[in-house]
């Protein structure tokens, strides 16, 4: 009998523990509904919210590679050999055609120039002592003081010190052709890119002096991801815009001089004649647009640049809320907004996100016109939650 009141007993604990526990359980979860109710009270005026209304708005995308080219560059070669004797440019000057890039010097060819115009004078003192030979026989023929043949002989002499001249003056102008290209003149407009040569510097005839090239308009190439190009281009935009730190244009691998570079308040440029590849529908992973930048200012060079915003230079009404609205959802693939239903009740509703810009992004499907969203939630915000807005203007 002692044992089974003593079991009895045991059991009625057990079951008073349960209860107890199962008050306690119900006393914490009203406690904490209250609490997150008074939380809520407490902060209700920093949850701001947005309506989902139709704005005009512009796509973007940051943090974009880009690849500037020149349309054509030339390297400007020595056609004959000597040794560079005066440098008259530097990296970054501009250059018309025909303006004088630096002298080179080959001693040889300036010896076999004075060689030939020696000869030259030479054979004209003997051209004119023929030719006073000639009329003086002329004379003595008329008076039958020599004969026609020797007559002949002194027209035959002068005739091939003529031949002989023409032919010296040849090869003069064949060496002074040749000293001509010892001064090495830009073929065309362009900017001095590169210099691989220095004073004293020996050449052998194709080797290159400099690189000379064409940079107040570049090509430009830039690498986006499917997301980005479908931001940028879903509208079948014609223009761009880019935006590039400034920190990377006061860089300079190849110096401008300073007095051909343009006052620019911005460093923003515009980009034309687009052109994305493989087709936006394609369904890629990846595409590289290209286009065209004047930069008469010669603030962007022919290299690589990062970190580069791109933005549609037209605008578009859509409907769209604040970037801050749409969160991930669980999985962190889905995009997803907090909004509020007609009983001012917490709702997490799925999204279709289209062109972004810096404040806005476009909500293909999930919401329409008028739709409350949350721009700040709390780690107590759950769905079904009452909560209070205050809405952005």
């Amino acid at each position: 009998m002692e044992h089974e009141k003593k079991l009895k007993f045991f059991f009625v604990a057990i079951i008073l523990v349960v209860v107890l526990l199962t008050i306690f359980g119900i006393m914490i979860n009203v406690i904490s509904n209250r609490h997150i109710a008074q939380k809520i009270a407490e902060d209700h005026d920093t949850l701001k919210g947005a309506y989902a209304e139709y704005r005009e708005i512009n796509s973007m995308a940051d943090n974009v590679n880009m690849a500037a080219s020149m349309p054509w560059s030339v390297d400007v070669q020595s056609q004959i050999d000597g040794t560079v004797v005066h440098m008259l440019v530097k990296h970054g000057d501009i250059v018309k055609a025909g303006d004088i890039l630096c002298y080179v010097e080959n001693k040889n060819l300036e010896i076999s120039v004075a060689g030939a115009e020696a000869d030259i004078s030479e054979a004209r003192i003997n051209l004119r002592n023929l030719e006073l030979n000639v009329n003086r026989n002329t004379q003595l023929l008329a008076q039958e003081a020599v004969s026609q043949a020797e007559y002949d002989t002194s027209v035959a002499k002068r005739d091939a010190m003529r031949d002989h001249i023409a032919s010296l003056e040849t090869k003069k102008a064949g060496l002074m052709e040749q000293q001509n290209k010892l001064v090495i003149r830009a073929p065309q407009d362009g900017v001095v890119i590169r210099i691989y040569t220095k004073e004293g510097t020996y050449l052998s005839p194709g080797r290159a002096i400099l690189l000379l090239g064409k940079t107040d308009n570049l090509q430009v190439r830039f690498g986006l991801s499917l997301e980005q190009a479908q931001r940028l281009m879903h509208h079948g935009a014609q223009e761009l815009t880019m935006e590039i730190p400034d920190e990377l244009l006061s860089y300079r691998i190849y110096p401008v001089d300073k007095e051909y570079v343009k006052e620019q308040a911005h460093n923003v440029f515009s980009i034309k004649k687009l052109r994305l590849t493989p087709d936006l529908d394609s369904g890629a992973s990846s595409y590289t647009l290209y286009g065209e930048v004047e930069n008469g200012g010669q603030y962007l060079e022919p290299t690589t640049y990062n970190k580069v915003k791109l933005c549609s230079s037209s605008t578009h009404e859509v409907l769209s809320v604040p970037r801050e609205a749409v969160k991930k959802a669980e999985d962190n693939q889905r995009d997803c907004v907090y909004l509020l239903d007609d009983n001012n009740r917490v709702m997490v509703r799925q999204v279709v996100c289209g062109i972004k810009n810096e404040n806005y992004v476009e909500i293909l499907d999930g919401l329409q016109q008028g739709d409350r969203v949350l721009l700040t939630t709390r780690s107590f915000i759950q769905e079904g939650v009452q909560v209070k807005l205050s809405m952005e203007d």
